[in-house]
């Protein structure tokens, strides 16, 4: 990120994978989600981007919001065992 900020005027950002083998309708699960602990990928990408200057988007934990709030299994939602559809 330093070098091509060094040699442009890009914007950067950031941002966390959908959700991979998670599945937020499982309580400890969407904990994980909810309320990251301070050494969780999405905070130390939080923090990078804070550090950068860049913007930052929790994209684990939009899809997270939008199957529990769908009612639906993860399952519907991936066209195979860890990718979304």
């Amino acid at each position: 990120m330093d070098q091509i900020a060094a040699k442009s005027d890009a914007e950067f950002l950031l941002m966390t994978g959908p959700f991979g083998r998670v599945d937020p309708n499982d309580a400890e699960q969407w904990q994980r989600i909810a309320e990251p602990a301070d050494d969780s990928y999405a905070e130390k990408l939080a923090s990078l981007a804070n550090e950068k200057g860049a913007a930052f988007l929790d994209v684990q934990r939009i899809w997270a919001e939008t199957i529990r709030a769908s009612g639906k299994p993860v399952a519907d939602f991936k066209r195979d065992e860890v990718h979304a559809n």
